[in-house]
């Protein structure tokens, strides 16, 4: 099984909503939020309830999802309709299999939230989700 971060990347990028690894554009990473591009989305796992062992030997896991989003210096409603287009594309997920997993639903847990302008002046934004996957 991966982490969710690696499956949900490959949604995103179907999606069009950046390129994985870019190095211009809309990039997104997992884990590690690199220097540059600017416009960048990094997704992190972020932990989440115990798994659940149901009757039937199946395992449901709970994994929780960050995606954090650094836009352009000064770029902060790109910055901000980049988030909400990450928010659109993962909380709407149709139940479906990922990277070998079955995904029941991933829900948006938060509205998109502004965190700060670092210290280039780049916007950062977050937004969370909730998963439930087998």
């Amino acid at each position: 099984m991966n982490p969710a971060s690696q499956d949900l990347k490959d949604i995103l990028v179907g999606a069009g909503v950046g390129t994985f690894a870019g190095t211009s554009g809309w990039a997104i990473y997992i884990s590690q939020e690199p220097a540059s591009p600017d416009e960048v989305v990094t997704l992190y796992d972020s932990g989440g309830p115990e798994p659940l062992y149901l009757m039937d030997d199946t395992d449901l896991f709970r994994p929780n999802l960050q995606a954090r989003i650094r836009g352009a210096a000064g770029g902060y409603l790109e910055a901000w309709a980049k988030a909400q287009e990450v928010a659109d594309t993962l909380g709407h997920l149709a139940p479906q299999t990922i990277g070998g997993t079955w995904y029941a639903g991933v829900w948006q847990q938060t509205e998109v939230t502004f965190l700060r302008y670092d210290d280039n002046n780049r916007p950062v934004l977050t937004v969370n989700f909730r998963i439930r996957r087998y």
